[in-house]
């Protein structure tokens, strides 16, 4: 069965959930280094994309995302921000 299409509500940022492949640890240190790091590529992206992050949160497995960018980038932006993790 095909995947449903992203539904995109006008107005309103979509909630993305990253995850690890088979629902692996994404994030392997023990420490905060990993989550740092994911913390500076967004900011990086988020000045190259001109992207408005409104609400994360870094879980060991996966990333949830509150975000907004021009339409023309989102799969651009998807397929980078997606590379990070």
């Amino acid at each position: 069965m095909p995947r449903m299409g992203r539904m995109v509500l006008p107005n309103y940022p979509p909630h993305i959930v990253q995850r690890g492949h088979n629902r692996q640890v994404v994030f392997a240190c023990a420490d905060a280094d990993d989550f740092q790091r994911y913390l500076t590529d967004i900011r990086e992206l988020k000045v190259q994309f001109g992207i408005k992050l409104y609400a994360w949160c870094l879980m060991k497995n996966h990333v949830h995302l509150l975000a907004r960018w021009r339409a023309k980038l989102a799969s651009t932006s998807y397929d980078r921000i997606g590379r990070h993790v």
